[in-house]
């Protein structure tokens, strides 16, 4: 008897885990631009799986009141690991940059930085 609540507390507990693909930390030089502003994002991104069958050029990025101005390669930190560099343009008060993988076994990992733009004054 204790072992089915022990099974059945485990696949309540697996099943409401929340689903990710990679995590993603995303961290920029400057978090409360004024609107003009060049930014540098950076972007840490951890596989999830060891053999992730996401491409790394596959990442979404969703600027939202900023223009992606340059966007360096990926490079590896490790197995696993990666960072890539971005500059921004924060062109509205209202800015955001989300980074979207979509993974086949985990589901939808999204990861959204919001500026807290300045006012010009």
């Amino acid at each position: 008897m204790n072992k089915w609540i022990i099974g059945f507390a485990l696949i309540l507990m697996v099943g409401m885990s929340p689903l990710s693909a990679c995590i993603i930390e995303i961290m920029t030089d400057n978090n409360q631009p004024r609107i003009g502003d060049l930014v540098t994002v950076t972007i840490a991104l951890k596989y999830e799986h060891r053999r992730c069958v996401i491409e790394l050029k596959d990442t979404q990025f969703m600027p939202d009141g900023i223009e992606i101005v340059e966007k360096g390669d990926w490079q590896t930190l490790g197995a696993g690991s990666f960072l890539l560099k971005m500059k921004v343009l924060v062109k509205n008060a209202k800015a955001s940059l989300a980074v979207i993988r979509e993974c086949e076994k985990k589901g939808i990992s999204e990861e959204t930085m919001k500026f807290k733009v300045k006012s010009t004054k």
